[in-house]
């Protein structure tokens, strides 16, 4: 159909081509050379199906052609290639003739990835009972992600081959991870919950790749945090008991405990008269260049007078686990009904950091937004608003910039969500942003939860994300889906339903 319309495109235009000799809205000199001053193609590079925006401006030029098709001077339009091709844009005029080429580079993509789950006993009809751990385990030939289910407790490491999307898994029963990391000996060391929720117990769990348990450390009654990061020597994390939240812990490889924090009032150092922290979840712990440790926590302070009182701290300790600063961030009203908090963090090698916020009340209810913090976690600016009632999972990208996962509800729809992802620098500007859908049928019901977005050590981002669809009991599927992005935004794989 691209075709017949290109064809066409001299026809429909005729009276515009005309124009390049007597209409135009350029200038023709009848002695000067014919410019071309601009020929671009946006994006250059495509997946197979995908559209590319060509645009170009000329001068002096009585005539243009497209790959030997008439067009006007200056003018826009989409192509479809199905293959790699080379577009040449020539003007010609009374001086002579100028030409200038352009290539789009059609990427053919790799085999679908899906991950159906449809074996899990899943009774409700929602997400809730699917979890992606965080964390991911990269080789230069896969991918491990951790995928856990609270109706039948167990886990799920899910191998996925870089080559052909092939998925492998190894079930652990009766384990929910909650994150997990690779340790020197390439096992899985993980925090996660075993026994009920009347009765948690936390472990720090190192399983093998072939199914094993090799090692474990077991914690009564604590339940364990997503805040998880890997050192030289052991794994940082956080964990709560009942009455105590915000504990960060640091243990070595072998599963013995080195030290454990938990810090109130320290984390402001600016607290007046009878005023103090109630330390809420730890978020996110990050290592910095220097082996030191950003910790991002939601806090609230009692007893405060008519000030916001509810917000996040971002404080540093050192490997030992001693406090070396502290800026906190108050930015809500308990006595208005309001909350906010902190549920991300970038941190970049100059030791700034982007942090996803919120801040929930009454009237208009939530609202998420990325602000941008120096080296001490001290403000700098506001990088991005999220629409209203819409937030995102958020990895760093080339030093200076975000790339935001997200889903969004096309205009329209009443039960489909599709996916979205685009790169923002740090001044918010955008640098590229992309859409994609299983379907677009309107008579299937799919939703889709983002779940993390992991920036790949050697090529692009990973996607991680669940799926519910329902086209009619018992047709309703649940399961896991992972895109794979290059570095310029473009989707290298193409997710289908089919199991």
């Amino acid at each position: 159909m691209r075709k017949i319309l290109l064809l066409m495109l001299p026809i429909v235009l005729l009276g515009l081509c005309a124009g390049c000799s007597s209409g135009s809205t350029n200038s023709t000199d009848n002695t000067s050379a014919p410019v071309i001053d601009t020929f671009t193609a946006t994006p250059e590079t495509i997946d197979s199906g995908q559209i590319s925006t060509l645009s170009w401006t000329t001068r002096n030029a009585t005539s243009c052609t497209l790959n030997g098709m008439p067009v006007p001077d200056h003018w826009i339009t989409t192509v479809t290639p199905e293959t790699t091709t080379t577009y040449t844009l020539r003007a010609t005029g009374p001086g002579g003739t100028a030409s200038r080429s352009i290539t789009v580079t059609v990427v053919e993509p790799i085999n679908a990835w899906t991950l159906p789950i449809l074996h899990f006993v899943i009774n409700e009809p929602y997400l809730d009972g699917i979890r992606i751990a965080t964390g991911m385990a990269e080789t230069d030939t896969s991918f491990t992600v951790a995928v856990a289910t609270n109706n039948e407790v167990q886990s799920i490491f899910a191998t996925i081959q870089k080559t052909d999307g092939q998925i492998s898994q190894t079930v652990f029963q009766d384990y929910f991870i909650q994150a997990f990391e690779l340790d020197p000996d390439q096992d899985f060391v993980s925090i996660a919950r075993t026994g009920s929720w009347s009765e948690p117990v936390g472990t720090l769990t190192t399983f093998s790749t072939s199914g094993t348990v090799v090692r474990e450390t077991r914690i009564p009654e604590i339940f364990m945090g997503d805040a998880f990061v890997r050192t030289e020597s052991g794994v940082v994390f956080s964990y709560a008991q009942e009455d105590i939240k915000g504990v960060i812990a640091k243990y070595d490889w072998t599963g013995s405990a080195e030290w454990e924090r938990h810090f109130t009032d320290e984390l402001d150092p600016g607290l007046t008269g009878n005023e103090h922290v109630v330390p809420g979840a730890v978020v996110a712990i990050k290592q910095d260049v220097d082996g030191n440790l950003v910790v991002l926590q939601n806090i609230t302070k009692s007893n405060a007078v008519e000030t916001a009182d509810s917000g996040y701290a971002v404080y540093q300790v050192n490997p030992e686990g001693e406090l070396l600063w502290t800026t906190p961030h108050y930015r809500a009203r308990r006595d208005w009904g309001e909350s906010a908090g902190a549920s991300q963090l970038v941190l970049f090698p100059d030791g700034t950091m982007v942090v996803n916020t919120y801040i929930c009340g009454p009237d208009p209810g939530c609202g998420n937004s990325l602000v941008y913090l120096d080296n001490r976690g001290s403000y700098v600016r506001d990088v991005h608003q999220f629409p209203h009632g819409q937030g995102g999972r958020i990895t760093g990208s080339d030093d200076s910039a975000v790339v935001i996962a997200t889903r969004v509800r096309p205009v329209g729809s009443t039960y489909r969500s599709d996916f979205h992802w685009y790169k923002l620098d740090l001044n918010g500007n955008p640098v590229w942003d992309f859409t994609w859908s299983f379907s677009d049928s309107e008579d299937l019901e799919l939703a889709v939860d983002v779940h993390s977005i992991t920036r790949c050590e050697d090529f692009g981002f990973l996607i991680s994300a669940t799926y519910s669809t329902d086209d009619g009991e018992p047709n309703r599927r649940y399961g896991v889906v992972f895109l794979w992005l290059k570095n310029n935004g473009q989707l290298l794989n193409r997710p289908t339903l089919s199991d």
